[in-house]
C-alpha cells in the first residue's frame, strides 16, 4: 500500500474535493456513464456528446 512505500499511516491520496466511489450497483453504474458522457455538453463544450472530440462511445450502435 502507499503506506508502506511511505512508511507513514493516513497518507492522502485524492486531492481535495475529491473522491472515489465504488460503482456496485447497476445504476450507480449507468449514472456514472451519463455523468461522463454528458459533462461536455453541460459544460457547454459540444452540443450533442457525439460532438466532443475525446469521447471513447460508438453512438451508432
Amino acid at each position: 500500500s502507499i503506506n508502506k512505500i511511505r512508511n507513514a499511516r493516513g497518507t492522502k491520496i485524492w486531492q481535495d474535493g475529491f473522491r472515489d466511489d465504488a460503482l456496485r450497483m447497476p445504476d450507480a453504474i449507468q449514472k456514472a456513464i451519463r455523468y461522463v458522457i454528458f459533462n461536455p455538453v453541460k459544460a457547454g463544450l459540444v452540443q450533442k456528446p457525439e460532438d466532443y472530440p475525446f469521447v471513447a462511445w460508438d453512438f451508432e450502435t
